[in-house]
């Protein structure tokens, strides 16, 4: 590694540490996947046996990555899960992976605006303001976005060298990630189908069997062990949800809040400044990456040779169009590879344009001025890096930056599993019903089966704020067990439900549930309120 690479990498691991104290500092909580993850593991601690797997009935199957993953991490350091989720682990580890892929993009051409690119797109990514916090310390997804980034460096590696230990590590973090995230291993696939397809053309040579054996392994190994395609997936995808996908995600853009996708529908809060910034940022490497794709396009109506530069931006972009594709019909705009590949995508785009000495036509000023692509290229990084600085400051400033409430509801959560017994409804959020299931694992007595949770849809959330009683229908009825109503009172945030819905907190319509006559207050810590709503 040159000198300069040294310092690059130095820049990037000091920007990792300050936003890491940044995002300690918010006192980030995780959200309902990564609790389940930790209740999980509480649940096995109170209830060891001493054995390996701490709960002598534990189905092994049932455990995931994350779950051994944070109890490892929580073995060898000594920290809290509490504290744990308030490290971003995950996300220093996939911007650094970033950092040693787009080294590896531009290892052929070793000048400062190519070596710029590493530190650059790496950055930008540890400035991504969309912070999920489970998925930024050490849920599922994070890991297996950085499984698969580090796959991508093997791929490359690959391409250059096949050699038998660089098949071998593809192969080993493809099965990793099956513990991990099912997404980054269908990017995976994706990700070697071009290669694979290019060798198909040129077969004659034999020289790409071995990665289309790759590719037969990996998709049987998909289909074979990942349940959730059969179980969840495939009859979800029957309901078509494409155009409910597209309204969700329309009407949560700012300038679009005014119809709603369902009623009660909630609206992250959200700064111009950093809405702008933001939409330069991924429009402009939208732009440039569009360019590159019909620039390739091109070369092929023209019959030219494709270079392996293209057949890497082929392999980095194809997940890309294909995630949207997988996730629309089961009612999700998923931006996810958007949010972690489209810089590198942009800048990779006019790196490789650079690279073939081309020139662009400036346009906005009088004449046609050319501009070198080095210049372009410099100056578009420069932009990045100022987009995604101010996109940080503004969210930091405006209160946006975490994606959930951070509210400590630990006290009614003790509240409640003290004070009853039996069998207990607890409807809310996934959010607040994630904490209350981690407190609810640390207790030695009682089982998750007393406990039933409910998650808000249209009806019940509409049910609860707007009655509909009337003197002749009402009737509260104490022989059936009550519900226990969780609301978070502090969070200006959007409440998440099932199906990637999102509705108002409860904390805007506390009139409303006073006014509603089936429903009666228990507790109020000023944080959480309970409420007992008796027939429904």
């Amino acid at each position: 590694m040159s000198r300069t690479e040294t310092l690059e990498l130095l820049i990037v691991i000091n920007v990792a540490i300050t936003t890491s104290a940044i995002f300690y500092m918010l006192t980030p909580v995780t959200g309902f996947f990564g609790a389940l993850s930790i209740a999980f593991i509480n649940d096995s601690i109170v209830h060891s046996t001493g054995n390996l797997l701490l709960y002598s009935s534990i189905d092994a199957s049932a455990i995931s990555g994350d779950q051994v993953y944070m109890y490892t991490f929580h073995i060898l350091t000594g920290i809290s899960f509490d504290t744990m989720m308030q490290l971003p682990v995950n996300h220093v580890l996939i911007a650094i992976s970033l950092f040693c892929l787009a080294k590896r993009l531009t290892r052929s051409r070793q000048r400062t605006a190519a070596i710029s690119l590493s530190a650059a797109v790496s950055i930008v990514y540890l400035l991504n303001t969309a912070y999920v916090v489970e998925d930024m310390s050490f849920f599922v997804k994070g890991a297996g976005t950085f499984l698969f980034v580090a796959f991508l460096v093997l791929l490359l590696q690959y391409f250059t060298a096949r050699t038998v230990p660089t098949m071998i590590g593809i192969l080993i973090l493809f099965v990793a990630n099956g513990f991990f995230d099912y997404t980054a291993q269908v990017w995976m696939i994706i990700a070697v189908i071009p290669p694979v397809v290019l060798g198909l053309i040129r077969s004659r040579e034999g020289q790409p069997v071995r990665l289309w054996n790759v590719l037969a392994l990996m998709l049987t190994i998909l289909l074979a062990y990942r349940a959730i395609i059969y179980a969840a997936y495939l009859p979800w995808i029957t309901q078509l949800l494409v155009s409910s996908s597209i309204q969700n995600f329309v009407h949560s853009l700012p300038f679009f809040r005014d119809v709603s996708g369902h009623p009660f529908q909630g609206n992250r809060p959200f700064a111009p400044l950093v809405f702008l910034a933001n939409a330069l940022t991924y429009g402009s490497t939208a732009a440039f990456t569009g360019y590159n794709v019909l620039h390739i396009a091109w070369m092929k109506t023209k019959k030219q040779k494709l270079t392996m530069e293209n057949l890497v931006f082929v392999c980095l972009l194809l997940p890309l169009p294909l995630t949207l594709a997988i996730y629309l019909p089961i009612g999700v705009f998923n931006l996810s590879y958007v949010a972690l590949m489209l810089p590198l995508l942009g800048a990779y785009s006019i790196w490789l344009l650079a690279k073939e000495g081309k020139r662009f036509t400036s346009r906005g000023v009088a004449g046609a001025e050319r501009a070198k692509p080095e210049v372009l290229f410099a100056t578009f990084l420069a932009a990045l890096l100022v987009l995604g600085g101010v996109s940080f400051v503004g969210s930091l400033q405006a209160g946006t930056m975490l994606q959930s409430s951070n509210s400590n509801m630990k006290p009614a959560a003790n509240w409640l599993f003290e004070e009853t017994s039996g069998k207990i409804s607890v409807l809310s959020d996934i959010d607040s019903l994630g904490k209350f299931l981690v407190v609810r694992s640390s207790f030695a007595v009682g089982s998750f089966d007393d406990l039933s949770i409910e998650f808000y849809d249209a009806d019940l959330y509409a049910r609860l704020v707007q009655p509909n009683y009337t003197q002749g229908n009402f009737n509260r009825n104490f022989t059936q067990p009550p519900t226990y109503v969780v609301v978070d009172a502090r969070t200006t945030y959007p409440v998440q439900s099932l199906n990637w819905t999102y509705f108002e907190p409860l904390s805007k319509h506390l009139v409303d549930i006073d006014n509603n006559a089936q429903v009666s207050q228990v507790y109020d810590d000023g944080t959480c309120l309970i409420e007992v709503w008796y027939a429904r």
